[in-house]
């Protein structure tokens, strides 16, 4: 094993000090996107729910699915589809 100085440990101790903070910053940032779009999916289920009924198994599959972009256009879709299936 070769020699390792005191600085390079002092270095090497930062590194990766460094690169668990990054690491929860970036965890923490992907748990508010998931929290964000599964709290969409919801509110999208109850809305269907409250204007339409139980909602289909093929709706429910792609609010399931969808991304972050596809929830925004189902949202404003369920705002003014004449029917569930519209959706």
């Amino acid at each position: 094993m070769p020699y390792v100085t005191s600085v390079e440990r002092i270095g090497l101790a930062r590194g990766r000090a460094e690169g668990r903070a990054e690491g929860r910053a970036e965890g923490r940032a992907e748990g508010r996107d998931e929290g964000r779009d599964e709290g969409t999916r919801e509110t999208l289920r109850r809305f269907i729910q409250a204007r339409f009924g139980v909602a289909p198994p093929a709706v429910e599959q792609r609010i399931a699915a969808a991304d972050r972009a596809m929830l925004d256009q189902l949202v404003e879709r369920a705002a003014v589809a004449p029917t569930v299936d519209d959706l």
